[in-house]
């Protein structure tokens, strides 16, 4: 082996030492995104930072008001997929239900601080999640159909000092709004 042949396949290791070193440091330094619970349990993130609750019963939804333009529409938050973050992010299921019935279902979070919400999810008529492929922070504001999380944050999710407020506190303002026996799945007559 010749002299210039040693010195690149030396700069070669060395290069190759370097770059695994860099991602070792990487990702020591990624850290783990832990969430409370309802509970109060502490749960870690998948690396993707999404870990998708159960599809919401019936049971667990509870009705949230609905922002002002939204005339006919109802609005139910699942109290059991509410998570918090360290970084005081809320992560939730709202489930929109329209005048005719129809549903949608999305798994979301909140930032209380930034005033910023991001899509993680929808649900499928086969009971399920799926995942969305281009999540981003988003603005919100109290205008269309998607005011209700400008309600959220503003009623339900974050404080006034817009710090997000553990799953239970959350649960007990969402109890609080006086409402009737609201359905997500309301009975049908027989006779229809």
């Amino acid at each position: 082996m010749c002299i210039s042949q040693w010195l690149r396949a030396g700069a070669a290791a060395f290069a190759l030492v370097m770059s695994t070193a860099a991602l070792a440091q990487q990702t020591v330094n990624q850290p783990t995104v832990t969430v409370i619970d309802l509970n109060g349990r502490l749960i870690n993130l998948p690396k993707d930072g999404v870990l998708l609750p159960e599809f919401p019963k019936r049971d667990n939804l509870r009705r949230i008001q609905p922002p002002a333009v939204a005339a006919g529409r109802e609005y139910y938050i699942d109290e059991q997929s509410l998570l918090m973050s360290q970084e005081r992010i809320v992560y939730y299921t709202v489930v929109l239900r329209t005048p005719t019935g129809a549903s949608n279902v999305f798994y979301e979070a909140l930032d209380c601080p930034d005033r910023l919400v991001k899509s993680l999810a929808y649900g499928t008529a086969q009971g399920e999640f799926r995942r969305l492929r281009n999540r981003r922070w988003e603005g919100f504001t109290s205008e269309g159909l998607y005011g209700y999380r400008y309600v959220l944050a503003d009623r339900y999710m974050c404080d006034v000092l817009r710090k997000a407020l553990p799953p239970k506190k959350i649960v007990e303002n969402l109890n609080s709004l006086d409402r009737e026996d609201f359905s997500l799945f309301p009975e049908r007559d027989p006779s229809d």
